[in-house]
């Protein structure tokens, strides 16, 4: 039965998914509301299961099932979204294609931004496709050959995939810079006792910041949790508190806080990450040499982040 599935029917649903309910999804697809509601409700009957709670105002609410279904396909109707695309590439003659899904603080920082700069003095013409996401779900787009080369923190779960060290860097002490710590070179992770804390919940960064801080004999004390270290920068900057977390997080907020070595200190390694079934082009060794060269010069120009 699933096999009457139509692309309609998912172009409908992830509609409704992105915008909300069922009037806004048939407004962006330029189709009449009943014919949405029909298209969801024939995509249901085929997957014998519910992709939404209805509630009050139309709203919808996605259901466990619909959450899963979802982050199943996401991927899929990506791909087909990028159809012309590619058809235009094929027809104008433009080959070059390079497709990269990385780390949030990797695309939101520094790092990859402007490795692309150099990079795309070498190669003008080139198309991207540029995708954010967590460390397990890059994996899977690796694995799965979704993309030419994934961008993350080391090391990596699935034992097959190739992982290509590009950058070591040191947690790093982030403080606004009227903090006090601000003019110092370096500060003993068990001195943050007393301070606001605000950390990243995502492993595997908490694990190693908390060992740290466990190795100088200090408390784990949060006061603050957010998903995402550029978030726990963002606060700092506002003045809410200190944070440890990667130096490419906190580089975008540099006329604002202040990045200091931390002791005892850990390393973060980085690492370019490709299937075993597909060899990397030399366009795509291009751009890794690029984000060595990158990471590299980011070194150069913040020594806190240099490990020792």
């Amino acid at each position: 039965m699933v096999s009457r599935i139509r692309l309609k029917q998912l172009e409908a649903y992830r509609s409704i998914v992105l915008t909300g309910g069922v009037t806004s999804a048939a407004e962006a697809l330029n189709l009449s509301q009943p014919a949405v509601s029909r298209l969801l409700f024939n995509l249901e009957a085929e997957i014998g299961f519910k992709l939404f709670k209805r509630r009050s105002g139309g709203r919808m609410e996605q259901t466990e099932e619909g959450v899963d279904f979802y982050r199943q396909i996401d991927s899929l109707l990506d791909a087909i979204a990028g159809l012309g695309d590619i058809a235009n590439d094929v027809r104008e003659h433009r080959r070059l294609r390079l497709s990269i899904v990385a780390t949030p603080p990797l695309l939101t920082g520094t790092l990859i931004p402007e490795a692309l700069v150099e990079f795309r003095k070498k190669y003008p013409k080139i198309r991207y496709s540029i995708t954010q996401r967590d460390r397990v779900g890059i994996e899977e787009w690796v694995q799965n050959r979704k993309v030419d080369v994934g961008v993350t923190l080391l090391p990596v779960e699935h034992r097959d995939i190739i992982a290509r060290m590009i950058a070591r860097v040191a947690p790093v002490l982030v403080v606004p810079r009227s903090h006090p710590m601000a003019e110092r070179d370096c500060v003993e992770a068990a001195e943050l006792q007393n301070e606001t804390k605000i950390i990243v919940r995502r492993q595997p960064l908490r694990n190693q910041i908390n060992r740290l801080v466990e190795l100088a004999g200090g408390k784990r004390g949060v006061a603050i949790e957010a998903s995402a270290a550029i978030i726990c920068c963002q606060m700092v900057a506002h003045g809410h508190g200190v944070t440890i977390c990667d130096p490419f997080s906190a580089a975008p907020f540099l006329d604002r806080v202040k990045m200091v070595r931390l002791k005892p200190f850990t390393v973060l390694e980085y690492g370019c990450l490709y299937s075993p079934t597909r060899q990397p082009t030399e366009i795509i060794k291009s751009f890794e040499t690029s984000l060595k060269r990158t990471a590299s010069n980011f070194l150069e120009r913040h020594p806190a982040a240099q490990p020792e």
